[in-house]
């Protein structure tokens, strides 16, 4: 009784689904193939280039033997602030009395023109004089 009350139940279930419809594609209408233009190759214009970087002028540096502590003479073509090491220490005509021996980085800055790095080398008992040339910034 088991087995015929499943079975009745299986075909209630198959009768009321609906039978299985086919869906068929729809045509699609593909264009006339159409022909690539022949690749040719393209040389890329040359890169423009910049024009020549101006020369810098030399710093004049000159060294003079002295008694003492080093010392600095730092003079400019134009009024500039001077940094020692990144610090500002005055405005041109410059003396420093006392610097500590050692590598430094001397700048010359001035409204308006570029400004001027130079790397010193100063060792005990000598005085160095600097020139910086200023050139006006364009």
């Amino acid at each position: 009784m088991v087995d015929a009350g499943v079975e009745a139940g299986r075909a209630k279930v198959e009768k009321r689904r609906p039978p299985p419809t086919r869906v068929e594609s729809p045509v699609v209408e593909t264009s006339p193939a159409i022909e690539e233009p022949e690749m040719v190759p393209v040389t890329p214009p040359p890169a423009p280039t910049a024009p020549p970087a101006p020369k810098r002028e030399q710093v004049a540096v000159q060294r003079v033997a002295r008694e003492g502590r080093p010392g600095l003479h730092i003079t400019a073509s134009v009024r500039a602030q001077v940094f020692l090491d990144g610090l500002p220490i005055g405005w041109t005509p410059l003396d420093v009395q006392e610097v500590t021996p050692a590598t430094h980085l001397v700048m010359a800055w001035a409204e308006g023109y570029e400004s001027v790095t130079e790397r010193v080398v100063i060792t005990n008992g000598e005085h160095l004089s600097m020139s910086f040339p200023m050139r006006a910034a364009q």
